[in-house]
């Protein structure tokens, strides 16, 4: 079977190696004939091996046992293969460790004893001296190492591969390491057999084998000064003629090619490169390409990016745009914001916005907005500058954005940074959220108080689509006597298809998600109830084991935000209407006070976004 692949780093090394996978099914019921695959469990006859000393001797990567290690162990007997699996009892950190039986042990008179770590009962097992695996063309988890020996009190596990350790020096987030070997006939992939014994390795070439692996880690590994060692397993004689390194950035772009020299790679041994230093391809990430279409995009490292000018997800949608500027920037908190320190550059090129994002990289979201040939904003998309990776959550079936739209930590002791901005419903751009100290401040940016208010008049007067959409740094607020309830926008039949069931081009969630329907929501929020557990400290609240934030939000009638001291509201794409002159709007709404997952507001408030798997795309 396949195992998962996890990153390994072992003193900075990032390896390159392969997993085990199980032949394919026997026939059922065939009478064992020594020559299959046998289960870990087996009887046996006579004394038993209940103690195992194991050491490691050359594997590249796996130098010490660790904790909850486990080894699969094969004993001949009578012409017969018998399995048990022994666990470590002592010698974690060391290259000698003790492994006893986890249940039943082999027989001590076995005529030999084969084993193989990491443990894996479906690791296959043939003609009594031979493993059965596949190296991977996408790796992450390091090689199985090997032993053999005729008396099972001492085994020496040695590796069947070698590796290639390449220090790296530079610039750049690398995400992805891709290696191929200049000979396209020198296979790096494939089905493998091994004879721990004899030490006998070969490797079957198949359609899907080719000169190359590749390894996708876990998370991103910057460079700097100080060499990072990246430690690759391979089959021994790959690159007699050398080969390419090519490292691969968040957006899955080049970001530099290595060449390996010409290697004598000998199994178990490690051949140890000069230190490289990278130096950064000059590129363009394609986000459409990257990530899709939208109205936000993430930005995850320095580098220069573009996106073609059309309306949110509908990528025929074109817009006649004749300039582009950056309306403003937001660290998410109450620093005083630098100019041009999200975004260093921005500018129209055949139809595409084309920006850098600024060295040294940082946190915070910046508005985009292109302009018709009379100076009106006719769109604008939200750059979200965060470094970790955006995770989902997962609740009864249900899955979730990790943290608010635009919030750029899910650490729940930073208030400010973990809130998200706000959305008048329906509105493809926010305004600032609050700045974290429960005051009712609102986050700083660059221009400095960019968010404005417009009141509209006495007799109710709402205000066309488009308004909204030329003035997104406008709160448009405002009540009259006979409701409490308010819409923004004066075409209700339009307004209704702003955000929906399904997503629209006005949805500001990034490519793959969508604002929540209020189904959603209260799958979300359903622990929500008078007996929520607040948390006083950190300002927030409880739902299905997720932590939220109390956000705060600006009301329909205000000019100015409320507090996000005891309070949080979030809005769903649900729709509904009272009457013709009133919308009701679905929202999510928490309180210190009254904790509760059911409520409508004017779609005229301002709320945080939570937005959720789209399950269409």
């Amino acid at each position: 079977m396949k195992r998962l692949f996890t990153m390994l780093a072992i003193a900075t090394a990032l390896t390159l190696s392969w997993s085990c996978e199980k032949d394919p099914v026997k026939e059922e019921n065939k009478e064992n004939t020594g020559n299959e695959e046998q289960k870990p469990g087996g009887e046996t006859t006579g004394g038993t091996v209940d103690t195992i000393t194991a050491a490691l001797e050359n594997s590249p990567v796996k130098t010490v046992w660790a904790e909850g290690d486990a080894i699969l162990v094969y004993a001949i007997v009578d012409g017969a293969d018998v399995a048990a699996k022994y666990v470590l009892s002592a010698g974690a950190g060391t290259a000698t460790g003790t492994f006893v039986p986890s249940a039943s042990a082999v027989a001590d008179n076995a005529t030999g004893y084969f084993a193989t770590y990491p443990y894996n009962e479906d690791m296959t097992f043939a003609q009594h001296n031979t493993f059965a695996y596949t190296m991977e063309a996408e790796q992450a988890a390091a090689a199985p190492v090997f032993a053999y020996a005729e008396n099972a009190s001492n085994l020496t596990f040695k590796s069947a591969a070698g590796a290639v350790k390449i220090p790296l020096t530079g610039k750049g987030g690398v995400a992805k390491v891709e290696v191929t070997d200049n000979d396209a006939k020198a296979i790096l992939n494939g089905n493998v057999t091994y004879n721990p014994k004899t030490t006998k390795f070969a490797i079957k070439n198949s359609a899907a084998s080719k000169n190359m692996v590749t390894m996708v880690l876990a998370e991103k590994v910057e460079l700097g000064e100080t060499a990072i060692d990246f430690t690759v397993e391979v089959p021994a004689g790959a690159f007699k003629t050398g080969g390419v390194m090519v490292l691969y950035d968040v957006n899955n772009s080049p970001l530099a090619n290595i060449n390996i020299p010409n290697l004598t790679v000998e199994a178990g041994k490690t051949v140890a490169m000069e230190t490289q230093n990278v130096v950064p391809v000059a590129q363009t990430v394609n986000l459409n390409s990257a990530q899709g279409y939208a109205n936000t995009y993430q930005i995850q490292a320095v580098g220069k990016y573009k996106f073609e000018t059309v309306k949110g997800n509908d990528s025929a949608a074109r817009l006649d745009a004749a300039s582009v500027e950056v309306t403003w920037e937001t660290w998410c908190n109450s620093e005083t914001v630098t100019q041009n320190s999200l975004v260093k550059s921005v500018a129209l090129e055949d139809g595409y916005v084309v920006f850098e994002a600024a060295d040294p990289f940082h946190a915070g979201n910046a508005l985009v907005s292109v302009k018709n040939a009379e100076g009106t904003i006719i769109w604008s998309w939200m750059l979200w500058f965060v470094e970790e990776k955006i995770g989902t959550i997962e609740v009864d079936g249900y899955q979730f954005m990790d943290r608010n739209l635009g919030a750029l930590t899910t650490d729940k002791a930073k208030p400010g940074l973990n809130y998200g901005l706000l959305w008048q419903w329906g509105r493809i751009a926010p305004v600032m959220g609050l700045d974290g100290t429960h005051t009712g401040t609102a986050m700083t940016s660059y221009p400095a108080d960019v968010t404005t208010t417009v009141e509209r008049s006495a007799e109710g007067t709402n205000w066309p689509i488009e308004y909204g959409i030329a003035n997104p740094t406008v709160f448009l607020y405002g009540n009259t006597p006979d409701n409490g309830y308010r819409h923004w926008a004066d075409d209700l039949t339009v307004e209704a298809g702003l955000w929906g069931e399904t997503k629209t081009i006005y949805d500001p969630c990034p490519a793959g998600y969508k604002v929540m329907s209020f189904a959603s929501s209260q799958v979300l929020f359903a622990d929500l109830g008078e007996g929520a557990e607040a948390d006083d400290v950190n300002k927030g609240i409880t739902a299905n084991g997720f932590w939220f934030p109390y956000t705060g939000y600006w009301k329909y009638s205000s000019s100015s935000r409320s507090s996000d001291a005891d309070n949080g509201f979030y809005w769903s794409s649900t729709h509904q209407i009272r009457d013709e002159e009133i919308g009701y709007y679905c929202v999510a709404k928490y309180s210190k006070i009254s904790s509760k997952s059911t409520s409508y507001d004017s779609k005229g408030s301002a709320m945080a976004i939570r937005c959720e798997v789209d399950s269409v795309n």
